[in-house]
């Protein structure tokens, strides 16, 4: 029994190592590494990581090679701070296309945020009134008639004649 447990994990390990070992670095914003600049600054950023590893466990040889992906843990943590990601080698390319197109949704979001809100529409007219006609101005008062002046009356006529 003892065996056989032995065995399926010898197989599981082994099964595990025929699987694993090829890993690559994949930005975390989705930029390609191929791109010159990017590489630059991939290899500057892995040799700083790998010089701090070294020098953190003691070592000494900043130039000794891990492994694909770097190294220890204190290599991925550093190169994970810089904005990388240890993916298996058979993905990276589908991840890579997956964190750009993040990335660009991101970005399109941040820039509608950023943008000023669209102005007010204007506000709408008043309603249609119907025009009523001005109200005349009222005559200038009228004095009593005892302040008019009276008519002239003709003298009376005599009836001598």
């Amino acid at each position: 029994m003892l065996r056989l447990v032995v065995l399926i994990l010898a197989a599981l390990a082994l099964a595990a190592c025929s699987l694993g070992g090829r890993f690559a670095y994949v930005r975390a914003d989705g930029q390609d590494i191929g791109d010159p600049a990017v590489s630059q600054q991939f290899n500057r950023d892995r040799a700083v990581c790998q010089a701090e590893m070294h020098t953190s466990t003691g070592t000494g040889d900043p130039h000794r090679n891990n492994d694909a992906a770097g190294g220890s843990d204190a290599v991925q943590d550093c190169m994970e701070a810089k904005g990388y990601m240890v993916v298996m080698q058979s993905e990276a390319i589908a991840k890579q296309q997956e964190l750009a197109a993040q990335a660009a949704e991101k970005a399109r979001r941040e820039a509608e945020a950023a943008a000023p809100p669209p102005p007010p529409p204007p506000p709408p007219p008043p309603p249609h009134k119907t025009k009523l006609k001005p109200k005349p101005k009222p005559a200038a008062p009228v004095a009593p008639a005892a302040a008019w002046p009276q008519p002239v009356q003709p003298p009376p006529k005599s009836s001598a004649n």
